[in-house]
């Protein structure tokens, strides 16, 4: 009989091994013979997603960094505008009206507000923005309106998903670490395996449907073993993706 392919669990990255799991499971669940092997390993799938929530965290703050200098870039451009108009001397009335609203800016912190800390450039930006939409007249004068809008939405953006991630990282605060997770979970995978290819010695009857799923789980392993030969591959030539 068939047997499952081995991989080396212990060289995927946590992203790759949460998945491969999950793909093992959604696998074995759809034979009902295997709902007692597989119910150890599952039962590990709800803290292995958190954790691994918990895990993604980091990466996110790349995406915090990346919708920050985005409303950072909106209000350089609103205030490069501005000054740039101040020097309008065609058309008094844009220059005067640009002045106006650099005078707004400059009260919230002008030229600092990008360097104050995330929440307090959050709240100063939805301040100023609020103040300049009063001023409608210079707005309509300067053809505003998209600018300050882009910003509005930018900052609204960053505070959404900063928010959210805050929260995310209070309520995991307890969850464990994913590392701390592998090895056992590892150990339970490999004792599933185990079971699966000594089931139709147990069961005779179970072996076509046994069969099966060891063919679709290692069309499965195949798919995360080359995963395993590109890193190792990708380490050994780290100058080959380039171009």
């Amino acid at each position: 009989m068939e047997k499952v392919k081995k991989i080396y669990l212990e060289k995927l990255n946590n992203k790759d091994f949460y998945q491969l799991i999950e793909n093992v499971i959604a696998i074995s669940d759809t034979e009902p013979l295997l709902s007692t092997i597989s119910a150890a390993l599952k039962a590990d799938i709800p803290q292995m997603k958190l954790s691994f929530k918990k895990e993604s965290l980091t990466e996110e703050t790349q995406q915090v960094v990346a919708l920050d200098k985005k409303r950072d870039r909106a209000f350089i451009r609103l205030r490069s505008f501005l000054e740039s108009e101040t020097y309008n001397d065609e058309e008094p009335s844009k220059a005067n009206a640009a002045n106006s609203l650099l005078t707004i800016i400059e009260n919230f912190g002008g030229s600092k507000i990008p360097k104050f800390n995330l929440n307090g450039e959050t709240a100063v930006l939805t301040n100023l923005i609020s103040a300049l939409n009063a001023k409608t007249n210079e707005i309509t004068i300067l053809d505003l309106s998209s600018k300050i809008v882009y910003l509005k939405n930018s900052n609204e953006s960053f505070q959404a998903f900063y928010k959210d991630r805050g929260d995310a990282a209070k309520e995991l605060a307890d969850i464990n670490p994913f590392y701390r997770l592998r090895k056992p979970v590892t150990a339970k995978y490999r004792r599933f395996i185990s079971a699966i290819e000594n089931m139709p010695e147990i069961l005779p009857s179970s072996s076509p449907a046994i069969t099966s799923i060891i063919t679709r789980l290692n069309v499965e392993l195949d798919k995360f073993d080359a995963l395993i030969s590109k890193a190792k591959n990708d380490s050994e030539n780290p100058a080959s993706g380039l171009s």
